[in-house]
């Protein structure tokens, strides 16, 4: 015989008692079960800001692991800031809110509704948001010094 003390380690879908022998259960605790819309819409946490249409800097790219997020640490070190107080997404990202400054490492087709052409790794370019500045991609920058040297230089005269 199974032993139901921890039957739960096991299954952990829900289940629906089918007979009548519902009043055995207590049927105050099963809940409700979730609806298609509701297993169907992904939970994103949403970088904390006052005004969440609006950032001072934003960081786009295409991967984060933990040797790009080490190496992303160490270049906002450079320029005096922290992770916590710039707004990182993972792309592809709808361009769905505002911005003082967005460093984008990777491509730049991972962000949906930027209306900018011609643009080159390593220049601040101004569009219609704000200030604009494309780099390779972090696990690029992790492989090449001369790639660093470039973001370097750029990001001095961005800040």
């Amino acid at each position: 015989m199974i032993d139901d003390h921890h039957l739960h380690l096991l299954i952990d879908e829900e289940l629906f008692v089918l007979n009548e022998k519902l009043e055995e259960t207590n049927a105050e605790n099963l809940g409700s079960p979730m609806t298609p819309e509701e297993r169907s819409t992904p939970v994103i946490e949403k970088p904390k800001s006052p005004n969440p249409t609006h950032y001072d800097f934003v960081v786009v790219t295409d991967s984060l692991t933990n040797n790009d997020e080490e190496l992303l640490k160490k270049i906002l070190k450079a320029i005096n800031l922290t992770l916590e107080q710039v707004a990182v997404f993972q792309g592809p990202v709808k361009l769905e809110f505002s911005f003082e400054r967005l460093l984008c490492f990777g491509p730049i087709t991972q962000i949906n509704g930027l209306n900018a052409t011609a643009i080159s790794n390593y220049q601040i370019d101004e569009i219609e948001n704000g200030q604009l500045l494309l780099s390779t991609s972090l696990l690029k920058l992790q492989e090449s010094k001369d790639e660093k040297i470039a973001l370097w230089s750029a990001l001095k005269k961005w800040v």
